[in-house]
């Protein structure tokens, strides 16, 4: 599943960091936002348990059943990020980048 309207993608369409805690300007965050958002918290609760939960402790609590190759992905790409950010010297900082699928915007041409 590709998720394109979660914290980042919000941010790539221009929605200001006070508009994504939902009661801004822009008012409520969209379904899809609001499911990444949960599914983020889960992680961080697993995270701190200090214990990987199997696929059917984890769907008791996700907005939607999420499969084994789901849970490995997000675990894998986490520990990486993890020990990137271990790596850096105090005196610098980690810059990510996103990249959002346009193939599914409305075009902007014409």
């Amino acid at each position: 599943m590709v998720i394109q309207r979660g914290f980042f993608g919000l941010i790539a369409e221009g929605w200001d960091l006070e508009d994504t805690t939902g009661k801004a300007r822009r008012g409520s965050l969209p379904a899809e936002a609001i499911e990444v958002e949960r599914i983020v918290g889960l992680f961080d609760s697993e995270r701190g348990s200090g214990v990987l939960w199997t696929v059917e402790e984890f769907s008791e609590f996700a907005p939607r059943a999420l499969t084994d190759v789901e849970l490995k992905t997000v675990r894998a790409a986490r520990s990486a990020l993890f020990r990137r950010w271990l790596e850096i010297p105090s005196d610098q900082k980690l810059e990510l980048t996103f990249e959002i699928a346009l193939s599914n915007s409305p075009s902007l041409s014409g």
